[in-house]
């Protein structure tokens, strides 16, 4: 009876462990384009925002970099893909700011394919803007957001500690 219950208890835990880690996940690879704000309201995520200045770099086709190694630290490495930086596109004359993605995208699909894909690697941000024009010349502005912290969950592995 002792193992049973024990072995319920342990399943219970791995089955709410896997929904918070799947809806981390679902946060992680949110790649909201923006195409569904309404005009004038934000789509980009509440944080700490950092301001990415021109002039941009101008690597093949699309893709456009900046450095920001005061972000370093919370970068997509070779180790692995942990970012969870937010590019956004303020387009002032029609009021609207929007969240650009996908997220974590290769530079060669960013430079061949654009359309707001970014990736922030180590102490630089890869990105497009998300009508391929020079974002340099584009009248936009653009800014990089950890978003803030959501409800009340945990992250992960974290909560599976926490609660088993």
């Amino acid at each position: 009876m002792r193992r049973l219950l024990l072995r319920l208890l342990i399943c219970a835990c791995v089955v709410i462990a896997s929904f918070f880690v799947s809806l981390d996940i679902v946060d992680y690879f949110n790649a909201t384009s923006g195409t569904n704000c309404a005009a004038g309201a934000s789509c980009c995520p509440n944080g700490q925002a950092n301001d990415l200045s021109p002039p941009f770099s101008q690597l093949e086709g699309y893709a456009y970099k900046v450095s920001i190694p005061q972000l370093s630290g919370v970068a997509d490495t070779e180790r692995g893909l942990f970012s969870p930086t937010v590019v956004c596109e303020d387009e002032p004359s029609a009021k609207t700011v929007r969240a650009l993605g996908a997220a974590h995208t290769p530079i060669v699909e960013i430079t061949q394919k654009g359309g707001g894909r970014f990736i922030h690697y180590n102490d630089t941000v890869f990105f497009s803007s998300s009508d391929n024009t020079d974002p340099n010349s584009n009248g936009r502005r653009y800014r990089i957001v950890i978003p803030s912290p959501t409800g009340w969950r945990c992250r992960g592995f974290a909560f599976l500690l926490a609660f088993c």
